[in-house]
């Protein structure tokens, strides 16, 4: 589990440190950050990402807001879980416009740290499932729900996200096998799409949400497609409601 921890009191970070490295239901790695401008220096500069965002409300004089902070950052990472923590619940009400996962009041008690653990820990493993390449020209650790879709290359695959394309040495078929059948769907020889991807679709073709890409539904797939694709619109829709 990656986290990140942005409070201006060396302090009170120790104790949260602590906190989290008892109750964690999981490894951690936990970067600190003494306020929001480093944080979102680090996402901006140097591509940081993390799972979860422990974020102090109030900061120091002169540094940006934790709701300010928050609202930069779920921007660039709409996936991050966000936890605010603070002092005075007063501020409680104006925290959740920035969609947050919990609210925690200083100091904090290990049976709250290890409920929001928990919860960062169950969607981690309901959305996050690794997806590791390993070989000569490429060795990367992504998450299922990064990827946007699988290309065949010959005796290559084609990993594509948002901001990059790696290449991965194996087949379709093999690949196939080892992606969540909930998340992902082959639609054509050439092409496997993650389901929460694709925006629409019609007799010939695919829509994704990123950028509009157009992806080959094949004749042979039309069928499994659409009947995956209905059973997971609708399971989403029950996770929702």
């Amino acid at each position: 589990m990656n986290l990140a921890i942005c409070d201006d009191e060396a302090i009170f970070c120790e104790m949260l440190i602590e906190a989290i490295e008892a109750n964690a239901p999981t490894e951690v790695d936990i970067t600190v950050y003494n306020s929001g401008e480093a944080l979102t220096e680090d996402y901006l500069e140097a591509g940081k990402r993390f799972d979860a965002v422990f974020l102090d409300l109030e900061m120091g004089e002169g540094r940006k807001s934790g709701i300010i902070t928050a609202d930069e950052i779920r921007a660039l990472d709409e996936r991050v879980d966000i936890i605010f923590v603070t002092s005075h619940t007063s501020y409680a009400k104006d925290c959740f416009y920035c969609n947050p996962l919990r609210f925690l009041t200083k100091p904090v008690e290990g049976k709250f740290v290890r409920e929001a653990l928990n919860a960062i820990d169950a969607r981690l493993k309901r959305v996050r499932v690794p997806f590791v390449i390993d070989n000569k020209k490429c060795h990367a650790r992504l998450y299922c729900d990064e990827i946007l879709y699988f290309e065949s290359a010959r005796n290559w695959i084609k990993v594509h996200t948002k901001d990059e394309v790696y290449l991965a040495r194996m087949c379709m078929n093999a690949l196939e096998k080892t992606l969540p059948e909930a998340e992902f769907c082959r639609v054509h020889r050439g092409f496997i799409v993650r389901l929460d991807a694709v925006r629409s679709f019609d007799k010939d073709s695919i829509k994704l949400t990123h950028d509009d890409i157009t992806i080959p539904l094949g004749r042979n797939y039309k069928n499994t497609f659409h009947e995956v694709f209905l059973n997971h619109t609708y399971n989403s829709l029950r996770r929702h409601f």
